[in-house]
């Protein structure tokens, strides 16, 4: 029997509630049952440094490769991870195939192609309130006809603090 409540769950189905299930409905002709699950846990953390696994074409060869790229986990999301990886950004293994970022940088991938990435830091994943952006990533998606008072902006805020830095 399938437990569809089960899928993206960091227990991956070995808590005593599936197994109770299981047996209860055993012989009844249930191929799958959807239920809610109070000790469910997400296997990927809002902030979370991981590694997505994708695919490009090549062109070259005329097939698929696969690629892997470091990037942040946003919010899981059933069995699929929406996460950020930064434009541009080089391959993990050091192949030179660039990520070519067709949404800002934000991704929908299916969690069985991400792995956490304990070598790099979690980041606080602070929502901007005034124009709805992850100040973290540096994307300002506020209206630009309308002024928000000077410095409400948390993205605009946190490129200054990176400019200031730098200087």
């Amino acid at each position: 029997m399938k437990t569809v409540t089960c899928n993206g769950c960091a227990f991956d189905g070995a808590c005593g509630l599936q197994k109770d299930r299981r047996t209860a409905l055993r012989g009844m002709g249930i191929t799958a049952v959807k239920f809610i699950c109070r000790d469910r846990v997400d296997v990927f953390h809002p902030g979370q440094a991981v590694i997505f696994t994708t695919f490009v074409s090549n062109e070259e060869e005329g097939g698929v490769h696969e690629v892997r790229y470091a990037g942040y986990a946003i919010q899981q999301m059933g069995t699929k991870l929406f996460g950020y990886i930064k434009p541009g950004a080089e391959e993990v293994s050091g192949d030179d195939i660039p990520f070519e970022a067709k949404s800002g940088g934000f991704v929908k991938i299916p969690i069985k192609r991400v792995k956490a990435d304990d070598s790099r830091p979690t980041v606080d994943l602070a929502l901007c309130r005034q124009c709805g952006a992850y100040a973290n990533f540096g994307q300002c998606f506020k209206d630009p006809t309308w002024p928000p008072p000077p410095g409400s902006c948390e993205v605009e805020n946190a490129k200054a603090g990176i400019q200031e830095a730098a200087e």
